[in-house]
C-alpha cells in the first residue's frame, strides 16, 4: 500500500488559519486604537450666516469660512480647472 498524503490544498489551509488570524487581530487592534484616539474628539458645531455668506464657529463665534460671492464657478468646475483634458474650448 501506498502512503497517503494529504492535499496540497489542506496543506495550504494549514497555513492560510495562523495568517487570517494574525490579520485579523491586526484589525482589531487598529479598530480599538482608532476607537481610543477617538474619544476625547469633539466637532466643532457651525452655522452659517446666509447675509454675509459666511461659515461661524457656533461655540467661539469665528468666522470658520469667509463668504466668496465674487465666485460664479460651480465645485465640478473648480474640481476640473487644472486637469489636463476635459477643458471646455480645448481640441
Amino acid at each position: 500500500m501506498q502512503d497517503p498524503k494529504a492535499p496540497a490544498t489542506a496543506q495550504l489551509t494549514q497555513i492560510m488559519k495562523p495568517v487570517t488570524g494574525a490579520i485579523s487581530g491586526l484589525t482589531v487592534a487598529g479598530l480599538a486604537a482608532m476607537f481610543g484616539l477617538a474619544i476625547g474628539y469633539n466637532r466643532d458645531k457651525l452655522a452659517y450666516n446666509p447675509e454675509t455668506e459666511d461659515t461661524l464657529s457656533v461655540i467661539t463665534g469665528d468666522v470658520v469660512q469667509h463668504g466668496d460671492p465674487q465666485d460664479d464657478k460651480t465645485v465640478m468646475e473648480h474640481i476640473t480647472e487644472n486637469l489636463p483634458i476635459g477643458k471646455k474650448g480645448d481640441k
